[in-house]
């Protein structure tokens, strides 16, 4: 995945107002202190103008998780935590292989819309694996909506980090950009309706392309973050959504589906599994 090489438009600790930044000195800044839920919109709307090349997302962490230069780093979970062997992320792979094939035959017998495309992508039935926390996977989780990115930033400890990253205009369902080495899925649009979670979360994922089978700095997606927020719940952010808006288990059938393959996955490879060094 390529870096955003050239300086852009964002907020510093220290920014009194918006001003023209790189990316590294973005990931290495503590983070902009927003103090208002109209401070935030209208922060996110001056990134819009200002950065208009680019098309915007928002993840929420409730802890910035940085590198050995100190650096925001967001890496996809088959790659965590920071000091991780070739072979252990091998074996992710394999457990993610095996978590493909189980989700297939799964669905051999069923009948729902979608179920044609989920069958031809792999990319389609990892970002299922990872939302439904299966099994680990090489795609970022990120969302099109501010109010489900603060969500998250929020909902753990009632503070985080709200990272807004920078990525090519998109167009299709699965976005392939060979110049930006990367791939964008749009879930919402190519989900099987019967899984509810992707449109709840107005989910996006990412991803190196071509595909990433072992760690390297040029796979983190902290490459692509143009502006880092401190925000708190007792500012008066939007409401929070209900967890079980944001991630509903009723009548959700691929989270039955999901979950029966998750009991079948060691537990040191599940996608729930709680990682303390480098959580998301």
């Amino acid at each position: 995945m390529k870096s955003i090489g050239q300086k852009v438009y964002s907020f510093l600790s220290s920014s009194k107002k918006i001003g023209k930044y790189s990316v590294d000195q973005i990931r290495k800044d503590s983070g902009y202190q927003i103090n208002s839920n109209k401070e935030l919109v209208k922060s996110i709307a001056e990134l819009s103008y200002h950065n208009a090349k680019y098309s915007l997302f928002y993840r929420g962490q409730d802890e910035d998780y940085l590198n050995q230069v100190r650096a925001s780093s967001l890496y996809p979970t088959i790659f965590r935590p920071k000091k991780i062997m070739s072979a252990t992320i091998s074996l992710r792979y394999t457990v993610l292989n095996s978590c493909e094939k189980k989700l297939l035959e799964s669905i051999a017998a069923r009948k729902f819309a979608g179920k044609g495309k989920l069958q031809s992508y792999e990319e389609i039935r990892w970002s299922i694996l990872q939302h439904y926390r299966v099994c680990r996977t090489p795609l970022l989780d990120i969302s099109s909506s501010l109010r489900v990115a603060v969500t998250f930033a929020i909902q753990k400890t009632g503070k985080g980090i709200l990272y807004v990253l920078a990525f090519p205009k998109t167009h299709e369902s699965i976005t392939y950009s060979v110049e930006e080495r990367l791939l964008i899925i749009d879930f919402s649009r190519i989900c099987p309706p019967s899984a509810l979670r992707p449109f709840f979360q107005n989910a996006f994922l990412v991803g190196d392309f071509p595909k990433a089978r072992k760690k390297l700095a040029n796979y983190d997606f902290g490459n692509r973050v143009i502006a880092k927020f401190i925000i708190n719940e007792n500012l008066k952010f939007f409401d929070k959504i209900d967890n079980d808006m944001l991630v509903p288990n009723e009548d959700d059938e691929f989270y039955e589906i999901c979950s029966k393959i998750t009991k079948k996955v060691p537990p040191a490879f599940r996608g729930d599994t709680e990682d303390p060094s480098w959580d998301g």
